[in-house]
Formats: structure tokens, C-alpha cells, sequence
């Protein structure tokens, strides 16, 4: 029994449970903990065969299935000494242990960090492609990336270590800073060494093309609080990735590791109001803006006037007129000479619009195309995309340009990488160019430390082979550029030519076209399509190195067989070492004998980073020796204690009358994070109400679930339960189409809060009383979904297509209403079975059209609808200084609203719906135009700093078309979640 007081009075609070109610509650706990195991091995684990397996190091649990052995063994070997290594160049000891989940069930390769509910790390075992192909060993450091978030966001205080004990994540870091810090630490310290994103000219030109379009005369360079991570259209969230990175090194170059590892120490120990500029100056001693703008001073640029770079990122160097009007976020391209009709075919693939182009003609629609090639005919393109199944599959189908067809074909990278016998290939940090004949001859040039991207066949004359394809060079100040190949397939003599210079062109990569190149150029806020013209005089023969060949073979591509002689020039080579000498000399200003004695160092340290980590494999096998079977239960009690209630107290209307804050939840995961699992015991001191709460909730791309369960118990005992489930399947994905089905349902039984109930008298007099309801109410709804709607231009608000959303609504309460003052009751019994639908329609105009219509949406509503039009939207995408908010957007919007209410029946209105509507009057309508501004703004600090932050303010005025009101106008304001 616990005593609480309410009004000033003591009462007696007893935990009175009936029979009934004791065996409800053990079959929920039944079936909660029933799930528990059900859904063990849900979310990227979802496909998995065989069992998890665990390998357990010194400071990690590995977590894997058996076709991940390799790679666990890989992060075996090294996980403890990165750890260590990471951990002391911030500055203290490791004393942590963190589960490092592994699954080959994503095909895109990824991994993250997470504090919530504890720390855990989820590695997606996949083909990297070229997004994090600057590095030697590619597992080891994607796993340091994500140790360095671990590291750095656990560098806390005494205090705040001594927090853990209630979640991994209470720490003012997570309150203070934004993934620009988060991301830009984990970059700079994977890029250390020779590999890594910063030494990888294709990851820095970004930032590179942002400060030439400052030179240029367009937009000014960003603040760092324009590129926290919040942005939600391109570049996205990765500006944080690519600026916060630039600037992190910067940081570490000029004012030294020790000082950077002093700023993480003081962002875990305590934050201030200006947050991580508060930081910074108590760290550094001086503004962020200052620092921030030397920094963006000090910024390599190419050597091109910004008058020749402006022409060339201008609307009237765009290829095809169907992109002239908007911006366009080109992934991936290719092009076929059709010898037929004597021109050039080019086919693109536009992010933004979700549209595969055949020139400028649009082909079709689909959403994550990854790569496109055409068929060695040029009568099929290969299509390969990234579609979201039970998790992330690369699938792959060709379409037949003749009969606008589409096949499915089994997924085959060498469909794309291999052009003509021809394609790239990488072994550490080195990268070549392999050629395969038809009758089986090989050959292999290697062109050193130059990543070589994205290969195109050009030509073919006199038995000469032409490619292009597109390089840069690592641990160099450059930008992406454009290299030839031509290859004689008779004597495999070769001949390579790479672009000299820089030139206005940020090579993604590049396709033949006529008198030129067609270039998925690498622009800050876009990455069109531009044409570009190459001189000869531009290009620069190339001699590469070649130790898979005989001395014979090598003095056969030296020869003259073919026309193919190839210079070893002295003038590539030493445009590549001024290239380097600049790099050198970038490191915060340092001379070039600085530079030299750094390099010297930095070898050194290379040498014992190699031969700290030359035992990678024998560690590891000696690891797996004591491989164990993975216990999902050993992780159930690892999670976050929360000292506050969540447990809810419902009416029969389903609405919150009561939140029981006073108490403490406790939030547990799978070491992946797909299922929640949720526990909270509250009072509240207001109604003298307690209970618990039992909630779960997780899925996959396929299957998405949750349930929740409150108990609440007054002053007389048990009170009410309310449990509340929900769950949506994906039956089908297209191309850009999806078919999927979903069910709610939520069950109160007992009691609630006295009501008031109100009745007008004949006389005109109004009686109200206060009454109690008590008894059982269910309301449900299932549906079905097809819907085509998906993004359709640049513009965050530009989508096109439809959905139809049909669906059966029931609601069902016996209760009993109590009239205490009076002493009355009377029993009231309310069914309400019926079907409806809901449709919707977007239209990408210049001026975007929204439409939304609904049969029987709820009880006691026949119809409903609204059409909008957006007048004008903004993009802003800037920090606001003084509040620590980013503004996405402002938008102007002109809606029409409308809805007719009817009086429902019990058993399925829908069955007489002409009837209904022809009987409905003129009072049973209401419409309304209303015009909203509205502001899209996101948090600009801490964990939340990201479009999923998203939020709304606006105002509102609405003119009431068809009311009895003597006002027809009114006014307001409101405020929304959006993300």
C-alpha cells in the first residue's frame, strides 16, 4: 500500500487487482515475452541463415552469421589495438565493452555508431564499390571510422562516465555538437594514414567546387553552421561528412592532436549556451567564426579563373533542354555510338526526378539506380538499382530500347565494371586497368596510387580500342579528372593519355559524346550533366608501371607496333609531384623542410602502424577458436534507464487524459537496433494515478511493427488497461510503385476520468453533468495501399503520382455511464462497422498540386478533401546564430478544404453511399480556403541536428465559405512536426 496526496488529502493507494484482470495481464506478459524471441532476429538480420554466432576480444562482442566469418575475423585481429590507439589520442584509457554487430543482409555497404540505448556498432559486410574505395583495407577502416564516433563521444568526465550507469548516452557532447563534429573526427582520423576520404580527391572537390562558386561570384562559401548535417535536400546530410572532415584536419594540422583532443573533453564534460562555439572558445581561445573563416581562406583551389568556371557551370552549358529550368542530381551515365544512325546515344539517370533519359526523353521511372550500361548492341541498357526489401538488394534488369520492356537479370558487377573486355581494378592503394580478350589474353597496367573510376568504351577503328574513364590521384591537392586508354587487340600494346591540367570540369565521371565528353560534373548543390571539349594539346601521355608483365611484353608497349608508342614523358609525373609538394606544403602552413621532416615521420609511423597490424590473421584465428552461439537475452538487460514515467492513462475516446511522468522507464535492443523494447513505471501526482507500461516495436523493410500496453491503477485499485498494437507488411515494390497492407487496433478496458456530459433542454436551458464510463471500447482499422508517388524535381515539396488507400474501420464499447451525483446509471452498447477509402494526387507543375480525397474517414463523416497549390517556396538551408535552428525552407501554400458529415449507421453506410450523399443538406457541408506561410526548421545542435528533426511554424487565414458563423474569417498560428 502507498499513501498519496491529493487535494490536501491523504488517500490509501492499493494495487486491488481483479481475477480477470490478473489473467489479462499475464497473457500480454506471455505474449510480450514470446515476441521477444519471435522477433530476435528482425531488422538487418532479417534473411540470415544458419546461427549467430559471437567471437569475444578483450574490449568487443562480435555478433555475425557464418558468411561473415571472414570479415569478423578481419575486425578480430585489429578491433582491440585500433581501440587503444584511438582511444589514447584522445586522451585517456579504454574502459568500455561494445557489441559489434555484422550482417551481409544490406547490400550497400555502411556501418554506424549508436549511444541508444547503449553502445553498439552494426557493420554492413557488403561490396564497397568506389564510395570507400580509398582505402588499403577497406573492413578494418570502416571499423575504425565508427570506433573513432565510439572514442570521441565517450571522452566524458569523471561525472558524466559515472551517468552510464543510467544510458551510454547521457553525455553534453550529444547536446552540444552535430554530426559536422561527429563525422569530421571520424574522417580526419581514418585519413591519418595514406588512405582514407580526405586523400581521396573525388570525396574533397565537393568542398573544392563550393569555394570556386564563392570565387565565381555565386552563393558565398557556407558557415559551418550552414553544413551541421541538418540540410534535407542535396548534398543532404553528407555536407557534415565532407566540411566537418576538411575542417576537423585543419584543426588537428594547426593547433595539434592534443588540443582536439582537449575540445572533445570539454564537449563531455559540460556545455554551454552557445553550445559548441562555446566550446570552442574555452578550448581554443578564439571565435569559431574566426577560425572558421581563415580555414576557408586557406582552402586549395584549382588553377582556373573564375570567369571560365562560371561559363562552365551556367545554365547554357547544359546538354539537354529538359534540365535548363531545375536542378538535377545525375548519378550515373552512359552512351553508345549508333552506327546506324550516325550519332551519339546518351542515357543518364536523375536522382531527383526518380527518371532514366535517353538523351533528353525521358525512358522511364524508377528510384535508387546505382549504374546504367549499354549492351555491347546498343539495343538494351543494363539497369542496376538498390531496392528495399526485407533489407537493402541490389537487383539488376535491362531494358530493351525497341519494345520498351523491362527483364529482370541476375545481378552481375562485371555487367558493369567490365566495358569491352576492359576494367579497373584495385589491390591496396594501387589501381589498374585489366583488359580480357575474347580468346583469353590478359593484360594489366598499373597506374600507381591513381583510383580509376567508372570506365566507358569510346570507339573502335583500324583495330584500335578507345576508352575513357576517369581518375585522381590520392595524398594530392587535384580534383577529379579524365583519362584515355587505346588498346590494340592484336598486340595488346597500349597507349594512356590523363588530362594534364584542371580544368573547369569536377570529374564524377564522363562519357563520349560528339566533339567531346559529356561530364557528371561535382558541383555543391548539384551534380548535372555538362559538356565539355578537350584539346589534344591537353592531354599528356602516361607510362604506367606494369610488374605482371614480361621485360619483352614491356619493350612491346614501348614499341611502334600500331602506332601505339608510348612516351615515358617526365612532364605527367612531374605535374604529380608539384601536386604533391602543394599538399605538403597545405599542412597548416608548414615550409617545405617541415613538410619533409613530417613525411619522414609519418613513415615511420606507417611502418609500425604495418607492423602493428601485420598479425591481422593470426590474432583472429586464434579468436575464433572460441567462437560461442549468440544469446539474444544476454543484451535484454543492457539498455538506458530514464528517470521519468511514460506510462499513459486513456479515456473511451482513446485520448491521453492522463500522463503518470513521476517514475523511471527502462529502454533495451537487440544489439542491431531494430526492436525496441520499453519498460516504465510512473505516478502522477495530479490524479494520484500509477502504473506500468510494456511496449515493443521493430521490423525491416518488409515488416514493421509495435505493440504497448498500460496499466493504471487509482486510489480504489485497478483502473484501466490499454493496449495498442500496430502493423504494416510490404506485399510488392516496383520500380517506384509499392502495394502494402497495415492494421491498427487499439482495446481499453475499465474505467476513466468523470466526463461531462452536455444536453440542450427543450426550453433552451443546458444541463451538463459529470458522469463515468466504465467497460470494454475497441477501435480498429485495416487497409490496403498501392501508391506511386515519389520525388519528381528539386524541389523538396516536387512529387508525382498517386495512391488509394482502401480500408474497414470498427469501433465497438460496452459501458456503463455513472451519474455518482445523481446515483444513476444506465448501460450503453455503440457498434460502428463500415469500409471507406482515401485517395491522394501530386502533380510536379512549376507550381506543385497536391490533391487528397476520403470516403467515410471516420464516424459520423461522409466525405472530406482538400486541394493545395504551392505558391512559392524557398529554399534557405542556412544556421540561425542566436537560436541554434536551421531553416530548410519557407513555403506560401493556398489550400481548399471541405467535409460533409452525415449521422452513421451501425452496420456498413458504404452499401448505401448514393442514398447518403443524395440526402445530404446544405448544413452538413463546411469548406474553406485557407493561405499558410509556413517555416521548416530542423535543431542545429546536438543528436537531432538532421532533416528527421524537421519541424513546422506558421500562420494561417482561412475564409470559412459555407458556415452560419457571423465571422467568415479567422486566424492562427501552429506548429507541427514534419520530419
Amino acid at each position: 500500500m502507498v499513501v498519496a496526496v491529493k487535494d490536501g488529502v491523504k488517500t490509501a493507494f492499493k494495487a486491488v487487482v481483479k481475477p480477470g484482470i490478473k489473467r489479462k495481464v499475464l497473457a500480454f506478459a506471455c505474449v510480450f515475452f514470446v515476441c521477444q524471441g519471435v522477433f530476435a532476429r528482425g531488422g538487418c538480420m532479417s534473411g540470415t541463415k544458419g546461427a549467430l554466432n559471437e567471437i569475444h576480444t578483450r574490449y568487443f562482442d562480435l555478433i555475425f552469421p557464418d558468411s561473415c566469418l571472414e570479415t569478423a575475423r578481419k575486425i578480430a585481429g585489429v578491433c582491440d589495438s585500433y581501440y587503444e590507439e584511438i582511444a589514447a589520442g584522445f586522451g585517456y584509457e579504454p574502459y568500455q565493452r561494445f557489441p559489434v554487430s555484422i550482417t551481409d543482409q544490406v547490400e550497400s555497404a555502411n556501418a554506424y555508431f549508436s549511444m541508444a540505448p547503449y553502445n553498439l556498432i552494426v557493420f554492413y559486410d557488403a561490396d564497397p564499390g568506389y564510395s570507400l574505395d580509398m582505402n588499403e583495407k577497406t573492413v578494418e577502416a570502416m571499423f575504425y571510422h565508427e570506433l573513432v564516433h565510439a572514442v570521441s563521444l565517450n571522452a566524458k568526465s569523471p561525472f558524466w562516465r559515472g551517468m552510464a550507469f543510467f544510458g551510454d548516452f547521457f553525455t553534453p557532447a550529444g547536446i552540444s555538437l552535430t554530426s559536422f563534429w561527429f563525422e569530421g573526427a571520424a574522417v580526419a582520423f581514418e585519413s591519418l594514414g595514406a588512405g582514407g576520404r580526405l586523400n581521396d580527391p573525388f570525396f574533397t572537390q565537393k568542398i573544392t567546387a563550393a569555394k570556386m562558386k564563392s570565387l565565381a561570384g555565386g552563393k558565398n562559401f557556407p558557415s559551418w553552421r550552414d553544413v551541421s548535417g541538418a540540410r534535407d535536400v542535396f548534398p543532404y546530410g553528407n555536407d557534415a561528412y565532407i566540411f566537418g572532415s576538411c575542417f576537423a584536419r585543419y584543426l588537428i594540422q594547426k593547433y595539434g592532436k592534443e588540443k582536439y583532443a582537449e575540445f572533445w573533453k570539454n564537449a563531455g564534460t559540460s556545455t554551454t549556451l552557445s553550445f559548441c562555439a562555446g566550446i570552442f572558445k574555452k578550448t581554443y581561445g578564439i571565435k569559431l567564426d574566426d577560425v572558421w573563416n581563415d580555414f576557408s581562406e586557406s582552402l586549395w583551389v584549382p588553377r582556373i579563373e573564375p570567369e571560365d568556371y562560371s561559363n562552365f557551370v551556367s545554365d547554357g552549358n547544359l546538354p539537354f533542354s529538359v534540365k535548363k529550368d531545375r536542378k538535377s542530381l545525375v548519378v550515373t551515365a552512359d552512351s553508345f555510338f549508333d552506327e546506324a544512325c550516325g550519332f551519339w546515344k546518351t542515357v543518364w539517370y536523375d536522382q531527383l526526378s526518380c527518371s532514366v533519359y535517353m538523351d533528353s526523353k525521358k525512358l522511364f521511372t524508377a528510384k535508387n539506380v546505382q549504374r546504367l550500361r549499354f549492351s555491347e548492341d546498343g539495343e538494351k541498357i543494363l539497369v542496376s538499382t538498390l531496392a528495399s526489401r526485407s533489407n537493402i538488394k541490389t537487383e539488376d534488369f535491362e531494358y530493351d530500347l525497341r519494345r520498351g520492356e523491362k527483364k529482370r537479370i541476375e545481378h552481375s558487377l562485371e555487367n558493369f565494371e567490365k566495358v569491352q573486355g576492359l576494367r579497373p581494378e584495385k589491390n591496396g592503394l594501387e589501381w589498374s586497368l585489366v583488359y580480357e580478350s575474347k580468346d583469353g589474353r590478359r593484360a594489366e597496367w598499373n597506374l600507381g596510387n591513381r583510383i580509376i573510376h567508372n570506365v566507358h568504351f569510346e570507339e573502335e577503328k583500324d583495330g584500335i580500342l578507345k576508352f575513357v574513364f576517369v581518375w585522381a590521384k590520392m595524398n594530392c591537392e587535384s580534383l577529379g579528372k579524365i583519362g584515355r586508354i587505346f588498346i590494340d587487340k592484336e598486340t595488346l600494346n597500349i597507349k594512356i593519355q590523363l588530362l594534364a591540367e584542371d580544368c573547369p570540369a569536377f570529374f564524377i565521371e564522363a562519357v563520349p559524346c560528339k566533339d567531346g565528353y559529356l561530364v557528371i560534373n561535382e558541383e555543391y548543390d548539384a551534380n548535372p550533366l555538362r559538356f565539355i571539349k578537350i584539346e589534344e594539346s591537353q592531354w599528356e601521355n602516361f607510362s604506367p608501371v606494369s610488374p605482371a608483365k614480361k621485360k619483352n611484353d614491356e619493350k612491346k608497349l614501348a614499341g611502334e607496333e600500331g602506332g601505339m608508342n608510348v612516351e615515358n614523358t617526365a612532364a605527367g609525373e612531374t605535374a604529380d609531384k608539384l601536386a604533391e609538394e602543394d599538399f605538403k606544403k597545405s599542412l597548416a602552413g608548414k615550409t617545405p623542410a617541415d613538410s619533409s621532416a613530417e613525411g619522414s615521420e609519418s613513415s615511420e609511423s606507417s611502418e609500425s602502424s604495418e607492423s602493428s597490424e601485420s598479425p591481422v590473421d593470426s590474432p583472429a584465428e586464434k579468436k575464433t577458436e572460441g567462437i560461442s552461439k549468440y544469446n539474444p537475452f544476454r543484451y535484454f538487460f543492457k539498455g538506458a534507464v530514464l528517470p521519468v514515467g511514460v506510462v499513459k492513462s486513456f479515456n473511451h475516446d482513446f485520448e491521453t487524459e492522463d500522463l503518470l511522468f513521476l517514475g523511471a522507464s527502462f529502454v533495451t535492443s537487440n544489439p542491431w537496433t531494430d526492436r525496441l523494447t520499453l519498460f516504465s513505471a510512473g505516478y502522477s501526482p495530479l490524479s494520484g494515478n500509477g502504473g506500468f507500461e510494456c511496449a515493443l516495436s521493430g521490423g525491416d523493410g518488409r515488416l514493421v511493427y509495435s505493440f504497448s500496453g498500460d496499466f493504471v491503477f487509482d486510489s480504489e485499485g485497478f483502473k484501466n488497461t490499454c493496449v495498442n498494437s500496430a502493423l504494416s507488411a510490404s506485399l510488392w515494390k516496383g520500380l517506384f510503385a509499392g502495394f502494402s497492407l497495415g492494421a491498427e487496433a487499439l482495446w481499453l478496458y475499465g474505467s476513466e476520468e468523470n466526463a461531462v456530459k452536455t444536453e440542450v433542454l427543450a426550453e433552451g436551458k443546458v444541463l451538463t453533468a459529470e458522469y463515468r464510463r466504465d467497460g470494454n471500447s475497441a477501435d480498429a482499422k485495416a487497409y490496403l495501399k498501392f501508391s506511386t508517388v515519389h520525388s519528381a524535381g528539386a524541389r523538396h515539396s516536387q512529387k508525382s503520382g498517386f495512391y488509394l488507400k482502401p480500408f474497414v474501420d470498427f469501433q465497438k464499447s460496452i459501458l456503463t455511464c455513472s451519474f455518482d451525483l445523481m446515483g444513476k446509471k444506465y448501460e450503453t452498447s455503440e457498434k460502428y462497422v463500415n469500409c471507406g477509402a482515401e485517395a491522394g494526387l501530386y502533380l510536379p507543375f512549376f507550381l506543385p498540386v497536391s490533391a487528397g480525397a476520403a470516403l467515410f474517414p471516420a464516424k459520423d463523416c461522409f466525405a472530406s478533401g482538400t486541394a493545395a497549390v504551392e505558391l512559392f517556396s524557398g529554399e534557405i538551408h542556412r544556421g540561425i546564430p542566436a537560436f541554434s535552428l536551421y531553416a530548410q525552407r519557407i513555403v506560401l501554400r493556398l489550400a481548399w478544404l471541405a467535409k460533409a458529415e452525415y449521422d452513421s449507421g451501425e452496420n456498413f453506410d458504404i452499401k448505401k453511399a448514393v442514398s447518403l450523399a443524395q440526402n445530404l443538406e446544405y448544413e452538413d457541408f463546411s469548406d474553406s480556403l485557407r493561405l499558410s506561410l509556413e517555416f521548416t526548421l530542423a535543431p542545429n545542435t546536438s543528436y537531432f541536428a538532421s532533416s528527421s528533426g524537421n519541424f513546422s511554424l506558421g500562420g494561417y487565414l482561412e475564409h470559412l465559405l459555407r458556415t452560419d458563423k457571423n465571422s467568415k474569417w479567422k486566424a492562427g498560428l501552429y506548429a507541427s512536426l514534419s520530419g
